[in-house]
């Protein structure tokens, strides 16, 4: 039996090479789940349309203030319960700051997810499906087109590893990662990766286009995932 080994600090590039992904690049390879998925259309009742600018104002003027808790409290927050997230009355659940742990060639990886969107009863979560992970930006990054200090694309796909060997059922995982006003979408499908274009949350119709593609999660869960 080999030894099990602890959880290093990860890059993209040690869990690219560790657990033997392929990474696909967006605008360069293909990845129809993916592209599928930030594909999706949808509208948006006036009232949406009304508080998403109001939410657009407020992350404009403010982002670069904020840390990791206020980014949630006054802009994520009000996005996931826009999308549905946040519905007690769906039988898929978000679950916040949930550990979560797996044994995946010779690592034991661990993870607290920002928020999992899972199977699950009351506080036990048994199946998860999208993974959520949101970080703010340095004073330093701040120069640096709004990136931030932590790789959040390392952090994301350790947590869609671990959900990919608790589901045991060889379906996809699916993923989303804020990083300041930024959000981009994984999907890590067997050991196939791509993460797809930046979307900035200050711009309409970026802001617009993210709600689509959350909300066209659910069409993914009900057809392909559930």
């Amino acid at each position: 039996m080999e030894e099990i080994k602890d959880n290093p600090k990860w890059s993209l590039g040690a869990i690219v090479t560790t657990f033997g992904l392929k990474r696909l690049l967006w605008g360069l390879q293909s990845m129809p789940l993916l592209e599928k998925w930030v594909a999706a259309e949808g509208d948006l009742t006036e009232a949406e349309g009304l508080r998403l600018e109001q939410l657009r104002k407020r992350l404009l003027t403010q982002a670069d203030n904020w840390n990791e808790e206020e980014l949630k409290m006054y802009f994520v927050a009000f996005v996931l319960e826009i999308v549905g997230y946040l519905d007690e009355e769906n039988p898929y659940h978000a679950f916040f700051e949930q550990s979560i742990t797996a044994t995946i060639n010779q690592y034991k990886l661990s993870s607290k997810p920002d928020m999992l969107l899972a199977k699950g009863v009351e506080d036990e979560l048994y199946t998860p499906y999208l993974c959520f992970h949101e970080y703010t930006c340095t004073e330093r990054s701040r120069s640096e087109k709004s990136k931030p200090d932590k790789d959040p694309r390392a952090q994301l796909i350790i947590d869609m590893l671990i959900a990919q060997s608790l589901n045991h059922n060889g379906k996809p995982i699916y993923g989303c990662y804020v990083a300041g006003k930024f959000w981009s979408f994984v999907v890590l499908d067997n050991k196939e990766l791509m993460i797809s274009k930046e979307f900035d949350a200050t711009k309409t119709k970026d802001l617009h286009k993210f709600i689509f593609i959350l909300r066209h999660f659910w069409v993914i869960l009900r057809e392909l995932l559930g």
